[in-house]
């Protein structure tokens, strides 16, 4: 399965994620689910692009 490169806002930080995902959508999708998983931040990651790897 490809890697995608999901890159975040947060707060003043950007940073990014790799996520296994069968397309850029699917990567999209796997990382707001994985957020709404994990307790609250304080601010919360806002995705900006996501990249094949």
């Amino acid at each position: 399965m490809p890697l995608f490169e999901v890159h975040y806002q947060q707060a003043d930080t950007i940073g990014e994620e790799l996520v296994e995902a069968t397309s850029p959508e699917e990567a999209w999708r796997l990382f707001v689910a994985q957020q709404r998983q994990q307790p609250p931040e304080k601010e919360p990651k806002q995705v900006l692009c996501v990249l094949r790897h």
